[in-house]
């Protein structure tokens, strides 16, 4: 499976995560967020980014994974919360993706 990841060009060297809080983590976990296209990936980049400067300095990553079947996790989004999209959720979504981390 390919997935892809655009980051600022600085850190694309390496492939890992800041450990800083996000939508599905908390602080000290390390999740590597990607999209399963480019575009996808561009869009989750243009809507939590606000740079004159966005595209010049980021690169895109091709992550090339290799995976058993058994071990991929698929959430019923009847499982999430109503309101899981929004920001006042966070607390429970960090917590989902905690209690999978």
């Amino acid at each position: 499976m390919e997935v892809y990841n655009i980051r600022k060009a600085k850190y694309a060297k390496t492939l890992v995560a800041s450990g800083v809080v996000n939508r599905w983590n908390k602080e000290e976990e390390f999740v590597i967020y990607t999209g399963s296209s480019v575009a996808l990936s561009t869009l989750k980049l243009v809507v939590h980014r606000h740079s004159p400067n966005l595209l010049t300095e980021c690169k895109l990553l091709f992550i090339h994974l290799k995976f058993e079947e058994k071990k991929i996790t698929v959430v019923d989004q009847r499982q999430l919360s109503k309101n899981w999209n929004s920001i006042v959720s966070y607390p429970q979504t960090q917590s989902n993706g905690s209690e999978w981390y």
